[in-house]
This record gives structure tokens, C-alpha cells and sequence, in this order.
């Protein structure tokens, strides 16, 4: 019969026993970490995307806004100074390079509420022409995030599954810094 001298897990001393299985750790650690890094950059880009995207309609949101303004102001209904001004800001904030989309949306609802409740209180949100705007206030005024037809629901989802990879606490080393800020939730 043939002796073999085969090493076994039981031969080996305890200390090299123990020097193997914390190395076999860290590596199954690292290998973790790398693939969960690279599916958090896969979806960071995707969130990122999707929020470029919805620019070009918050865009066209406060378009709707402004031609409001200019049919209320051709009406003689004259607006607050400081609601001319939150305007002028959000025009402003579109044109510009970089848009925190997050204050955007937040001012373009506010814009558009505020003419919903100015409309009914001035009495004139059955008078043409403010009728149809009145009416087409709701559909650029999104209450219920649930709704199918709610235009950021793909980002958000987008959104939060980013910053859930962000918040794993065991992989924090490569998520946390400059090159991956959280999405902002819309």
C-alpha cells in the first residue's frame, strides 16, 4: 500500500489554521467589496442619466409657468414682487449649468400650487383663458408619488437603490467621497 503524505486541514497547526482562514476572510472581503463597488457605479450612472433627463421636463414645467405669469400679467392681474421674484430665481436656476434638481421640483410645485390657489381665489379659474390653465395645472402638479404616471418614479427607484449601496456600512471604504454623492430623492 502506498503512504501518502497528504496534508489535511486536521494535520496543519492551529496557528496556520488560523493564519488561512483570515486570509481566505479578507479576500472574500475584498472580492465583495470590488463587486458590490462595480454595481454601485452601474447604477449611479444609470440614476445620474435619468436625472440629466428630467431637466429637459422641469424645463417644460416652468415653461407652463411662465407663460401663466405672462397671461395673468397681459390680464392685469398684477403678481407680488416676491413671487417674480421665486420666478426669475427658477428661471435662472434652469439656465444654469449644473441644476440642483431637488430645489427645482420643490420651487416649480411651489410655483405652481401658488397660481392653482391664486386662480380659485381670484375667482377666474372657470374665465378663458385661465380655464385651461387652471385645468392643465394638475397635470404638471404631481401629488400622489405612487401614481403610475408620476414622471420621477423611474429615477427615484434609480435614486434609492444608489444610496442603498452608499449606506452599507461593511462597504463605506470605496462608496463614501466627492465621486459618489447621494441622489437626491424627488
Amino acid at each position: 500500500m502506498n503512504n501518502l503524505n497528504l496534508i489535511t486541514l486536521a494535520s496543519l497547526p492551529t496557528w496556520e489554521l488560523l493564519v488561512i482562514i483570515i486570509f481566505s476572510m479578507i479576500g472574500l472581503y475584498v472580492i465583495a467589496i470590488l463587486v458590490i463597488y462595480f454595481l454601485m457605479k452601474r447604477v449611479q450612472k444609470k440614476a445620474f442619466s435619468e436625472l440629466d433627463s428630467l431637466i429637459v421636463y422641469e424645463k417644460e414645467r416652468m415653461q407652463f409657468v411662465n407663460d401663466l405669469v405672462a397671461v395673468l400679467e397681459a390680464s392685469n392681474y398684477h403678481l407680488k414682487d416676491n413671487i417674480k421674484v421665486v420666478v426669475d430665481e427658477q428661471n435662472d436656476l434652469l439656465s444654469s449649468k449644473r441644476v440642483d434638481m431637488s430645489k427645482a421640483k420643490q420651487q416649480t410645485d411651489f410655483l405652481l400650487i401658488y397660481f392653482q390657489k391664486l386662480l380659485k381665489e381670484k375667482g377666474i379659474r372657470k374665465k378663458e383663458p385661465f380655464a385651461k390653465y387652471y385645468e392643465d395645472i394638475n397635470k404638471y402638479l404631481f401629488i400622489d408619488s405612487e401614481s403610475d404616471n408620476y414622471p420621477y418614479k423611474k429615477y427615484n427607484n434609480l435614486a434609492a437603490k444608489y444610496n442603498s449601496f452608499l449606506s452599507l456600512g461593511l462597504f463605506s471604504i470605496l462608496t463614501h467621497g466627492k465621486n459618489n454623492p447621494q441622489a437626491p430623492t424627488l
